[in-house]
């Protein structure tokens, strides 16, 4: 029974097996006189690596041809795209890395061909794809808790937005009440416009423009798998805040 495997959109017809490799980036210093050696804590998470293979079949070499030229194509030009398991709503960002074929002789080589796809997952999250999100709408105390709950099964950075509604807010701050870390930032958001702060890429923009030079603190907000309690801070009249983030598993 083939797996169900897409890329980009595009089923993978006659993938029969699936295996995938997730390193620890783990480096180990030794000095002479001491025993044992120095290593990181944590066992941060490498590349993922995913290699398939199966057997395709087709009515006749044309449609075979068709196929693979096909694939090929989607392989090569789409790049860095989602790869899914079995349809489980979660993906890989992936890009693939080899790709071989052959036809086997005796075996109606005009119809049927082996392959094997090699993928990089160089950010090595499986991702939900629906993406959740928590807004409170107009703001009424400062400090406010905004209860932030991950169903994912890692820490996952959010996106945090700020909306100015019906007139100009100055120096906010969000704190993440779990880690303790926070950013603040103290430029003026128009009424109207968004500060929206990217904390996978480290981007902060208020409608489109750079607004880094005017956050202090980190970006560094993951959420923590379950409840995260965020804090805001600053002007409480007219002031919408949402998060938005995709759930991630190792």
């Amino acid at each position: 029974m083939a797996i169900a495997v897409k890329f980009a959109g595009m089923t993978l017809d006659g993938i029969s097996d699936w295996s995938e490799d997730l390193p620890s980036r783990v480096q180990a210093e030794t000095f002479p006189r001491r025993h044992g050696s120095i290593v990181q804590r944590l066992a941060f998470l490498g590349a993922r690596t995913v290699t398939l293979s199966g057997e395709v079949v087709k009515a006749d070499s044309t449609a075979l041809r068709d196929y693979l030229n096909t694939l090929s194509l989607t392989l090569t030009e789409r790049g860095r795209d989602k790869l899914s398991l079995r349809d489980d709503n979660r993906y890989l960002n992936a890009i693939k890395t080899g790709f071989s074929y052959r036809f086997a002789g005796g075996r109606l080589p005009a119809l049927i061909a082996q392959f094997s796809i090699q993928f990089l997952a160089d950010d090595p999250f499986w991702y939900d794809s629906t993406t959740d999100s928590v807004l409170t709408s107009n703001v009424t105390t400062s400090p406010q808790i905004i209860v932030v709950t991950n169903n994912g099964g890692t820490k996952t950075p959010p996106l945090i937005e700020i909306k100015a509604l019906g007139s100009a807010v100055t120096d906010v701050k969000i704190t993440h009440g779990t880690t303790g870390f926070w950013f603040r930032y103290s430029g003026t958001i128009n009424a109207g416009a968004t500060l929206s702060v990217d904390c996978a890429d480290f981007k902060a923009v208020v409608n489109g423009a750079n607004a880094l030079n005017q956050i202090t603190g980190t970006l560094d907000m993951n959420l923590e798998p379950g409840a995260n309690n965020m804090v805001y801070e600053g002007p409480t009249s007219g002031v919408d805040i949402n998060f938005v983030w995709l759930p991630r598993y190792v």
